[in-house]
């Protein structure tokens, strides 16, 4: 099983999730009394959370980058293992 370490992108998102829950708890018990501040606190968060959700598709799009040009030298070598089996290309000791 490969371990996958925390990254500061994950860490922005949670706290940034847990922050604009707790804002909306508050929001709800009337914990807050809106001054300005405290109205832009889920938009901050907001902007966070799609920081980070953008960061995660970098990742993704790099991740999915490295196996495609695995999966490609799989393919030839692949192909060359069908050719030496076939008879068609020789190979050299």
């Amino acid at each position: 099983m490969v371990r996958r370490r925390i990254s500061w992108v994950d860490v922005i998102f949670w706290l940034a999730l847990l922050l604009l829950a707790f804002w909306i708890i508050a929001k709800l018990f009337g914990l807050i009394n809106t001054p300005a501040i405290v109205e832009i606190i889920p938009y901050i968060s907001a902007v966070f959370i799609a920081g980070s959700i953008w960061q995660q598709f970098k990742h993704v799009k790099k991740d999915v980058g490295y196996i495609k040009s695995i999966v490609k030298r799989f393919d030839a070598l692949e192909h060359e293992h069908k050719l030496v089996m076939n008879g068609k290309l020789k190979i050299r000791h």
